[in-house]
């Protein structure tokens, strides 16, 4: 039966998103064996949850609402409440506020991705691991375990749609540190490449200070976090096209500690847990979104309860806070069997209708921890867009069909004509000039009629030159990215349009925008003033030569004495050698002598005899050279004065040269011939002139004997 036209619009705003709404998030585990089927209205206790855990979880279904599988960010259990193979040994932790979080793999039916945060900035920090669903009958199989991402990590994480309604965000926030790491999951799978960014305030302190939660509104517009025990909470714009975080607002009550945050369905509205100090009261506020300024937003809050503290053990606080597949937030109070809730989040202050007791865990016990999901899951139907890239094919859907029997389009492109429009479920447009373009979806299901629109931008594929590689001679570089697009990231990990860089290396830039990215990169080279560079005075021996090297070629010019122009040569002449080298920092100069040395040629002299009280000078004297005589002596001369052989060697870097010379000194003898003597006729007489030693002889007549 068809409703009347004055109910259609009553009916719409009733039924809300309750009608289209993704059902991946309709079963929940927690805390102490507890869960929630949103698969019936009203949902129910589940009590046949493996999970005992104190704070992060986190479940995901099928499109229809069927439960897959659920976590702790340690063990992994499947449909039937068995662990999965290979589930076990998570590099989570069941006390991190958010040990887990699952994404679908774009494209990937089958695949999903289990995102895991260690305890308090431990050294775990992000991981991932890949479920297979096609695997053991369809019970699931994880195929790869604990790839990891980065360390320390605040017990943060959260995930939402990309702007294309396909890929997925996945934010996380370093220790010490005010950078969010954001991975952006594709088709491809995850991107090594993290998009960081330095915005808000810095997490540090005590490891306290690491709890609380991260959360995407279901739109993907905002991001809002707590900040454990420094009682402060914080909110940001987010683009999810680019994922660009901005406007940082800092939420203080001036309480203790900050743990639960949840978006109001419409993004209207955040509410934060807080306590006044260690077992003292709790508190949800309520911040109106719509204000842009810190000290107007803190203006806003609303206390919407106030719980007075049941007693010293905890029993009852306030911790997370989670958006419902029927819109609305569910409040853990810890240690008892049910959950509170705020039944109507879209409205402003006390008539957002706080309930104490809204669903009862049938025995099962609730603790600090809620599941957390990909919040796209509880966001509103809506338009998407892919490809949306000058002369491309888009690609339009809507987010959720479910339920939907037809749908209008039209593309808000004029200059089409009649192709500007369609009733294909999943049409497609090309797009021929950029521009924002408005787009708007008239669906039908059933009875009901709904008018939806969207704004998109159509751009270029992205485009960025960088300068041609460069040699200089200075201590650093401005490198500046030409490009339309406004979203860079550097090889530096810095993310403005500029770099200033100091040294040698190859430097890249990486340009994107929603048709993709692009990248390109130079190679920079510092100079310095190049040092024409020879050696010392250098000896060569005869025929020998010396190498001199002026440098790589690369990095200078040379120029020779005689012309030359390589950079190294031989030189085996004496005399002069000059080397000028220069490069784009001016130019040097440098230059040495050559001597030619010979192996030493050494004489002393013949063998000879002198008379005592006589000397001779004999001389080894070579250039550059070194002495040792038989004696041991080092000098180069001497005077000789006694009979012997002198030998000497005179070595240079040449050789070693050699000589010897027999000297002997002898005193004067007188022949000693007798008296005078008479001889008879015919008688002779015998004279010897004879001395010790060699000599000579001349008698009065000539004769040179020694006797006669």
């Amino acid at each position: 039966m068809k409703l009347k036209p004055s109910f259609l619009f009553i009916s719409l705003l009733l039924i809300g998103i309750s009608l289209f709404a993704q059902k991946e998030g309709n079963i929940w585990y927690f805390g102490r064996n507890a869960g929630i089927d949103f698969n019936q209205n009203p949902p129910v206790a589940l009590t046949n949850g493996q999970m005992n855990t104190e704070e992060g979880c986190a479940t995901v279904c099928n499109k229809n609402g069927k439960l897959l599988f659920y976590t702790d960010g340690i063990d992994v259990w499947n449909a039937n409440h068995q662990t999965m193979p290979n589930g076990t040994g998570l590099l989570g932790h069941s006390s991190s506020t958010q040990s887990a979080v699952v994404v679908g793999w774009p494209d990937h039916d089958s695949l999903f991705l289990i995102f895991t945060i260690d305890l308090q900035a431990s050294s775990n920090g992000l991981n991932y691991s890949v479920v297979n669903m096609n695997l053991q009958n369809g019970l699931g199989d994880i195929i790869t375990k604990n790839i990891h991402l980065y360390a320390p990590s605040s017990e943060k994480i959260t995930a939402i749609l990309h702007d294309n309604s396909e890929d997925i965000w996945v934010l996380t926030h370093k220790w010490n540190s005010n950078e969010f790491y954001s991975y952006l999951v594709t088709s491809q799978g995850v991107q090594n490449t993290p998009r960081i960014q330095a915005v808000g305030s810095i997490h540090n302190g005590f490891l306290s200070n690491t709890l609380g939660y991260m959360k995407a509104s279901p739109k993907g517009d905002k991001i809002a976090l707590a900040k454990g025990f420094t009682g402060l909470a914080e909110i940001f714009d987010f683009d999810n096209q680019t994922g660009q975080l901005s406007n940082p607002l800092l939420l203080d009550p001036h309480l203790r500690t900050a743990y639960g945050v949840e978006f109001s369905p419409n993004g209207n509205y955040l509410y934060v847990g807080y306590s006044d100090s260690l077992f003292k009261d709790n508190f949800i506020y309520q911040y109106n979104l719509n204000i842009t300024s810190q000290i107007a937003i803190n203006q806003t809050a609303v206390v919407i309860k106030h719980y007075l503290r049941w007693g010293r053990f905890q029993l009852g606080d306030v911790w997370a806070l989670q958006l419902t597949p029927d819109e609305r937030i569910f409040i853990t109070r810890r240690g008892l069997s049910f959950l509170s809730s705020i039944e109507l989040p879209n409205l402003y202050g006390i008539n957002c209708s706080y309930k104490d007791t809204a669903l009862t865990l049938a025995g099962k016990i609730c603790d600090l921890g809620l599941p957390t999901f990909n919040q796209s899951y509880f966001r509103p139907i809506n338009i998407g867009a892919r490809n949306t890239c000058i002369n491309d094919s888009a690609r339009i859907f809507l987010t959720d069909t479910t339920g939907v029997d037809s749908v209008h389009w039209v593309f808000g492109d004029t200059t089409s004509g009649n192709v500007n429009s369609s009733s294909a479920f999943f049409p497609q447009h090309l797009y021929s000039q950029g521009g924002s373009f408005t787009i708007q979806a008239i669906y039908y299901a059933d009875t009901l009629i709904d008018t939806l629109t969207k704004e998109i931008q159509v751009v270029a594929h992205p485009q960025v030159a960088l300068p041609a590689d460069t040699s200089l001679c200075a201590d650093s570089l401005l490198i500046q990215a030409q490009s339309p697009d406004p979203n860079y990231f550097w090889s530096t990990s810095s993310i403005d349009s500029s770099v200033t860089v100091n040294a040698s290396g190859i430097y890249w830039v990486e340009v994107s925008n929603a048709c993709g990215r692009i990248r390109d990169s130079l190679r920079v080279i510092f100079d310095t003033l190049v040092q024409a560079q020879l050696p010392a005075s250098h000896v060569l021996c005869t025929g020998d030569s010396l190498l001199l090297a002026g440098g790589p070629t690369a990095k200078a010019a040379y120029l020779w004495h005689d012309s030359l122009t390589v950079n190294s040569r031989y030189v085996r002449n004496a005399g002069w050698t000059w080397l000028q080298a220069s490069n784009s920092c001016g130019v040097t100069r440098d230059s040495l002598w050559v001597d030619i040395e010979q192996v030493p040629s050494i004489f002393l002299g013949n063998d000879t005899v002198l008379c005592q009280g006589d000397s001779l000078w004999v001389d080894a004297s070579f250039s550059r050279a070194s002495y040792l005589w038989q004696d041991g002596a080092s000098n180069p001369a001497r005077l000789l004065r006694q009979s012997g052989l002198y030998q000497v060697n005179v070595t240079n870097l040449c050789g070693i040269g050699y000589d010897e010379i027999l000297v002997r000194f002898d005193s004067i003898q007188v022949p000693n011939l007798p008296a005078d003597t008479l001889l008879c006729i015919g008688n002779s007489l015998l004279l010897d002139g004879s001395i010790i030693g060699p000599a000579t002889y001349v008698w009065h007549d000539g004769l040179n004997q020694a006797s006669r």
